[in-house]
């Protein structure tokens, strides 16, 4: 347990925060009627999900409905053409969210802090660059959760500030998030040790012939 902390609060927890971007950030989810392809009479639940990689470089979600083109098929697709889907039209594409981007830098400078062979220093501009990059990413977040809200309900043919659209941030999200809070968190208590000790007096026995000469 102590070497995976150790190996968090080195480059290595920059690494793991990044391939977070390759899991799911925010999902979008609504019930749709016969607007958009449902039988008559009928619902579908209907979700696009996006991933970090989508939010750093734009793209469209995929997305996960119930087959409704056979009768009593109750099977989940999961599909990123929207066309064949019950939402009867192309949904746009997320653009690619700024603060995605500064998030991923942050991670790089991150990186580069962590091989300084100054202790202090690495801990302090490490413990800086998580603590910035978490912020990044909850505010990227929420931005993008508001650009995809609206989207889906352009999408369902829905004025703006309807209810019925759900958004979830994601286990991808979390996990970045929770891994960031780890990463400075430790390096700035790694920091205050490399304090303490800076300041430790020296052993009685090496003061010994100082205090003699006086």
């Amino acid at each position: 347990m102590v070497l995976l902390l150790r190996r968090l609060l080195s480059p290595t927890g920059f690494v793991l925060i990044g391939l977070c971007f390759l899991l799911p950030f925010v999902t979008a989810s609504c019930s749709a009627g016969p607007e958009t392809g449902a039988p008559v009479g009928e619902s579908v639940e209907i979700s696009g999900t996006y991933t970090g990689t989508d939010l750093l470089l734009g793209g469209a979600p995929d997305m996960r409905y119930p087959d409704t083109r056979v009768q009593g098929e109750t099977k989940e697709i999961v599909d990123d053409d929207a066309t064949s889907s019950p939402m009867n039209g192309a949904i746009d594409p997320l653009p690619a969210q700024k603060g995605a981007a500064v998030t991923v830098g942050l991670l790089v400078l991150g990186l580069i802090a962590g091989v300084l062979p100054w202790a202090r220093l690495r801990h302090r501009l490490t413990a800086l660059a998580a603590l910035l990059a978490a912020l990044a990413l909850v505010l990227t977040e929420v931005r993008a959760a508001s650009l995809i809200e609206e989207t889906a309900l352009r999408s369902v043919g829905a004025a703006p500030g309807d209810s019925g659209i759900d958004m979830i941030f994601r286990y991808g999200f979390w996990l970045a998030l929770g891994l960031l809070i780890v990463v400075a968190v430790g390096n700035i208590i790694s920091s205050f040790r490399d304090g303490a000790r800076a300041v430790e007096p020296d052993e009685p026995g090496e003061l010994g012939p100082v205090l003699e000469g006086a």
